[in-house]
């Protein structure tokens, strides 16, 4: 099982909080903040990470209904 966290920035915390709990029961969880690293094409690994992922989970809140983000963008994705 492989699951992407789909997050507005301002919910990072709650996000990260998720992301721990899943790896701690052995999940293997994708999510920007902690898989992208420095120098890659974000759009595309976050692509590629969407459509390698078992489950797709979306924080859906004020905050990512509020704008039109990349949250809206990777819900389409997937």
């Amino acid at each position: 099982m492989k699951v992407f966290i789909s997050y507005a920035r301002e919910d990072y915390s709650i996000a990260k909080r998720i992301y721990d709990d899943l790896t701690s029961k052995g999940i293997s969880c994708w999510m920007d903040k902690e898989n992208l690293l420095i120098g890659q094409n974000w759009l595309v690994e976050i692509s590629r990470a969407i459509e390698n992922c078992s489950h797709f989970l979306s924080l859906i809140s004020n905050n990512a209904l509020s704008r039109r983000g990349f949250v809206h963008k990777e819900v389409k994705l997937a």
